[in-house]
């Protein structure tokens, strides 16, 4: 079904911005999706009959729902969903940046974080007695928490730094904190219920104390492992930032053998296993595929 403009309350609802053209929106029972700044809206059909508590949209392909019989996630915006294997029902804050993480969380006790678009998750804890509110993450990864008795700051999901002392000015007004946001330069921005805004003094810096290394510089296709091989090898590749990729293997006349992965990576090293066993020996190419930019390796398979 397509909607031009939002005329209707059924087709009004809380915004979300993917990008310049995509928008998404939502209430609590309908998901819209616009291609054009807003002036169509096209409806997705829903993964759940029950209430639907909230939408995000890390990227223009994925989109994620909470709602009470748990969380789904689609990977063609909106048109198909599959239940999230993660023991998380009524999640009630989700939110994520353009690079890959993503935090989910009831609130409570049971908080969870992935790093790769909703691929792979890893519970996470907050600080003892404390229960989330709002959540923002920087473009760099760092994470604020607004709970009912502080402003939580990390780097890492593993150390969380008190942002309000008895100096702050908001000390006696941690729990009207109505919306939490870090803008391009890093600095956060709190909302109040009072409808003030603030902001902190100097760009969130924190950076994860686990020693997981810097980022990619480039962007790098590497030699498969082990090469020649048989049945099975290992290929590496490297991203600077978040990206949408196709790794492809092709025989010597360019006839495609295999996809082996497609679709949105976070910034870092990724691995892919490449099985064999419906391939004769002979040499094989490899190809990586980065927005324009192509790269590609040659590997051997022995049998």
């Amino acid at each position: 079904m397509v909607v031009r403009g939002k005329k209707t309350s059924d087709n009004t609802g809380n915004l979300y911005l993917v990008s310049a053209k995509t928008w998404y929106m939502q209430d609590y029972k309908n998901i819209w999706r616009s291609r054009d700044q807003g002036a169509t809206w096209v409806k997705r059909d829903l993964p759940t009959d029950a209430r639907l508590y909230k939408i995000i949209a890390p990227n223009e392909t994925s989109v994620f729902a909470s709602g009470p019989e748990g969380t789904f996630h689609s990977k063609d915006q909106g048109v198909t969903w599959e239940k999230l294997p993660i023991c998380l029902s009524s999640c009630l804050i989700m939110e994520s940046n353009r690079n890959g993480l993503l935090i989910m969380s009831n609130g409570l006790k049971t908080h969870y974080v992935s790093k790769d678009y909703g691929s792979f998750w890893q519970p996470f804890s907050i600080p003892d007695g404390h229960c989330i509110e709002r959540i923002a993450i920087s473009a760099k990864g760092q994470i604020a928490l607004a709970t009912r008795y502080n402003i939580f700051l990390s780097g890492d999901l593993k150390t969380w730094l008190p942002s309000i002392d008895e100096t702050s000015v908001l000390k006696n007004n941690y729990r009207e904190v109505t919306a939490l946001y870090f803008d391009d330069q890093n600095f956060l921005y709190l909302g109040m219920k009072e409808k003030s805004l603030h902001r902190s003094q100097m760009p969130i810096t924190l950076v994860a104390n686990e020693g997981e290394g810097d980022l990619p510089q480039s962007i790098t296709l590497s030699q498969n492992y082990p090469n020649p091989f048989n049945p099975s090898t290992i290929i590496s590749f490297s991203l600077p930032q978040a990206s949408e990729i196709v790794l492809e293997a092709f025989d010597l006349l360019g006839k495609r053998v295999s996809l082996l992965e497609k679709g949105w990576h976070a910034a870092g090293t990724h691995q892919v296993q490449f099985d064999v066993k419906d391939l004769p020996s002979g040499t094989y190419i490899y190809r990586l595929q980065v927005a324009n930019k192509v790269i590609s390796q040659k590997m051997t398979i022995v049998k």
